[in-house]
């Protein structure tokens, strides 16, 4: 069996692909918090699960003996909408950075990071270095995402595979960045505000289905945008309008109003550091896009993607069996 070491495994998607992967790897899920350890414990008996410190070369080496995948999912999530958190930019980079230079040997490093980074690129393109102003627009999640991808195209001591996953929905969210907020806020509702923007969406079995698919397959020094689901935020509410049962009035922002809310919404959390905000300029400029995001060489790995009806169906159901 393949020793697969992943990380971040207690997030939304770091579970479901423990669960999908348990059964056909060998795997160690690496974790520098004791609560996370313990918690990892509970959920899966079955795994060796380790806590690595990612700043100590050679607990890096120890941790890393006999692994010939490494997957990692990892990166601080703000836990408020701050514009100046240097922690989270830092916090994926510096662990690629530290197992670069423990000089591991992999047969594969898998590195999931975002569609965020793909907004002006050729999805096919791994090398492609054009990029929209990355620093000026995005969160700071975008950008560590962003600039772990840049280091490792230039310090690849190993096979490398990006797989950049749109926004990821499905039932029992855990991340603080709540993946099924704009589909929730809209259940049980009369009024529901809209935008013509496009809302780039993909189930998280699917993700977890094109990285197993990933792990079996001979290339490297490849990028998978996983996206296929396109819908704009009217065309969610109509399906939720469906299966809700309750007839919508639906509101529609133009893009102008939502530009002043944005900038609105950023000062505000500068003043008064809030936990979240609706809106900021990164979310802003991202759905002013309006572009279809899909993968041309996720074909390659034969993954069944699902509508965005049953996407949203099955939340709702979910989200009913919890009353």
């Amino acid at each position: 069996m393949k020793q697969i070491a992943i990380s971040r495994s207690t997030a939304f998607l770091g579970l479901n692909l423990v669960k999908k992967l348990k059964k056909e790897f060998e795997l160690t899920l690496l974790t520098r918090d004791q609560k996370k350890f313990d918690e990892l414990k509970k959920k899966f008996p079955n795994v060796t699960i380790k806590i690595i410190d990612w700043n100590n070369i050679q607990n890096i080496q120890e941790n890393f003996k006999n692994i010939e995948i490494f997957i990692h999912a990892g990166a601080m999530l703000p836990t408020r909408a701050s514009a100046n958190n240097k922690d989270i930019i830092h916090s994926s980079l510096s662990i690629v950075e530290n197992i670069n230079k423990s000089q591991v040997r992999l047969e594969k490093f898998i590195f999931i990071s975002t569609l965020r980074t793909c907004i002006n690129l050729n999805e096919d393109c791994f090398f492609d270095n054009t990029k929209y102003n990355f620093f000026e627009y995005d969160t700071q999640y975008g950008k560590s995402k962003f600039l772990t991808e840049e280091y490792l195209k230039k310090n690849y001591n190993f096979p490398l595979i990006i797989c950049a996953p749109a926004h990821i929905l499905g039932p029992e969210t855990v991340d603080i960045a709540k993946s099924n907020d704009v589909i929730l806020k809209m259940f049980n509702k009369k009024i529901v505000f809209i935008t013509k923007a496009k809302y780039s969406i993909v189930h998280v079995e699917e993700v977890c289905e094109s990285i197993y698919k990933i792990i079996l397959t001979n290339k490297k020094y490849v990028k998978y945008l996983i996206a296929n689901q396109n819908p704009t935020l009217e065309d969610i509410a109509e399906i939720v309008e469906i299966v809700d049962g309750i007839k919508k009035i639906k509101i529609k922002i133009p893009l102008f109003l939502i530009n002043i809310l944005s900038l609105f919404f950023e000062i505000l959390n500068k003043l008064m550091n809030l936990k979240n905000i609706p809106i900021n300029r990164s979310s802003f400029h991202f759905i002013k896009l309006f572009r279809d995001f899909k993968g041309k060489n996720i074909n390659e790995l034969n993954v069944n993607f699902r509508h965005t009806k049953e996407i949203i169906d099955e939340i709702y159901k979910y989200e009913n069996s919890k009353d």
